[in-house]
């Protein structure tokens, strides 16, 4: 550390780097975990909505047909959204897909036991196989409060959530690499700016030290440099 103490540029340039990195960092961290977990949120509340608006247009439709599944492709285009409708054992009986594999699967026993109960539910990826994407799902009771026929599966890709947050994590990147450079612009301008000043009143003292009294300190600055100069 003796390399940064004797330079008083090099102790300059370590504190300002350090606070900006500490700084942008903070700030890059904090962006990356709770914003992102914050986005994920909104996004299953308004996928819940959405699952509601379906259940509204097909609650009085017990039995899959071909009105169930061409209200099922409108919401799947309207909402981009892929949608499940399951029965109360749990087996897959209808999407917004018409060539769509999973029809005929189950999902998880202990989905169908909330569902059948009322619930919604905020769901993971793991709990669906097969899909070969990251999607944030929610379920719905589907039917009406007398009569719960099954549920409703609403899938919204993350795909677009995980871009956004890695431009922003990039962006954050580019910010603290402009304010590196800003910084040491800054530092290198405040160094010479306090170590001339500072050069001049030691060659003038190291003058006066051999006997050479006539030599002066020509420095008007307004601040303690000058006033130092000046004594």
């Amino acid at each position: 550390m003796k390399w940064i103490n004797k330079s008083l540029f090099r102790r300059l340039l370590v504190s300002y780097l350090i606070t900006v990195l500490v700084g942008l960092g903070a700030v890059g961290f904090a962006i990356s975990y709770f914003a992102k977990d914050h986005f994920y949120d909104v996004t299953q509340e308004e996928l819940v909505r959405k699952a509601k608006n379906v259940n509204l247009a097909i609650q009085d439709l017990p039995l899959p047909n071909q009105e169930v599944q061409n209200l099922l492709a409108f919401f799947d285009q309207s909402f981009n959204t892929r949608i499940w409708l399951f029965d109360r054992t749990g087996k897959i009986v209808a999407s917004s897909m018409e060539e769509e594999v999973f029809i005929g699967k189950s999902v998880a026993e202990s989905m169908v036991s909330k569902v059948l109960e009322g619930k919604q539910v905020l769901s993971e990826l793991e709990q669906f196989e097969g899909l070969d994407k990251p999607m944030l799902s929610v379920v719905v009771p589907w039917g009406k409060k007398d009569m719960i026929y099954g549920g409703i599966v609403l899938h919204s890709p993350v795909e677009g959530i995980n871009k956004t947050f890695g431009f922003m994590r990039e962006t954050t990147l580019w910010v603290t690499l402009l304010g590196v450079l800003i910084t040491t612009a800054m530092v290198s301008y405040l160094s010479w700016s306090i170590s001339l000043p500072l050069r001049k009143i030691e060659r003038t003292a190291m003058e006066i030290g051999t006997g050479n009294y006539n030599q002066r300190v020509s420095i008007n600055n307004p601040d303690e440099i000058g006033d130092l100069a000046q004594t």
